[in-house]
C-alpha cells in the first residue's frame, strides 16, 4: 500500500502490477479481489498493450464470481480483438458445473451458444448449447425459439421437428400450437417422408 502511490506517480506499470498481485494474494475479500484484478487487466492493456495478458487476468477475476457482468463484457471485449472465442467459451464452460444457481448456469450456456452461433459459425455447438439450457429448465422458451432457428438453418429436420413438437407443449395460444403441430406434420411428409408419424401429427 505504501509502493502503491509511488509506482503510480512513477508510471510504473510493471511494479504496480506486481504490486496489486501481492494485495490480491493477501485479500479475503471477494469484491476487493475482482476490483484488483479488473486494475491488473487494465493495466496489462492500456499500459502494457498485452491484450492476451489482460484476457487471462479477467478469467481470473471471473473465476472469482462467474455472474460479473462487468467482468463478462471484458472479457468479450478482448475476445473480439484476440478472435479468442475458443477461450472464451472454453472459460464458460469451465465454470458452468461448479454454479448453483439455475438462472446463471443459463444465461453463462446462452452465452456460449451465442458465441458459437454468431462469432465461431459451429451450428453443431450451439445447438448443444440451447439443449442444455432445456435440460435446466425445459419451459425456456427463448432457447427453443433459437433452437428451431439453429436446426431451420443447418436443414437438420429430425430435430427441427422435435423442437416443434417440444415448443407446442410450451406455448399457450391454441392457433400457434395448431401451425406448430401443422409444420410438424409437413415436414414429416413432404421432407422426411414419413406418413405415419405425419399422420399421428396431423391428429394432435
Amino acid at each position: 500500500q505504501i509502493l502503491e502511490p509511488y509506482y503510480k506517480a512513477t508510471d510504473n506499470w510493471r511494479q504496480l502490477i506486481g504490486v496489486c498481485e501481492i494485495m490480491v494474494s493477501h485479500s479475503y475479500d471477494p469484491t476487493a479481489k475482482i476490483d484488483l484484478l479488473h486494475r491488473i487487466g487494465e493495466l496489462y492493456e492500456v499500459a502494457g498493450e498485452d491484450v492476451q495478458a489482460a484476457f487471462d487476468v479477467y478469467g481470473r477475476a471471473l473465476r472469482e464470481d462467474a455472474a460479473h457482468e462487468e467482468t463478462q463484457a471484458c472479457l468479450e471485449r478482448l475476445a473480439r480483438q484476440l478472435e479468442g472465442w475458443d477461450a472464451l467459451v472454453n472459460l464458460y464452460n469451465t465454470l458452468i458445473p461448479d454454479v448453483m444457481d439455475p438462472q446463471l448456469a443459463v444465461a453463462l450456456h446462452m452465452k456460449v451458444a451465442t458465441i458459437h452461433d454468431e462469432r465461431r459459425g459451429d451450428l453443431a455447438a450451439a445447438a448443444e448449447a440451447y439443449r442444455k439450457i432445456l435440460a435446466i429448465d425445459p419451459q425456456h422458451l427463448a432457447a427453443v425459439d433459437a433452437l428451431e432457428q439453429t436446426y431451420l438453418r443447418a436443414e437438420a429436420h429430425d430435430q427441427l421437428v422435435e423442437v416443434l413438437l417440444k415448443k407446442a407443449e410450451i406455448v399457450l395460444d391454441a392457433a400457434e400450437r395448431k401451425q406448430l403441430f401443422f409444420r410438424a406434420a409437413q415436414i414429416y411428409e413432404e421432407v422426411l417422408e414419413n406418413s405415419q408419424k405425419a399422420i399421428s401429427v396431423y391428429q394432435m
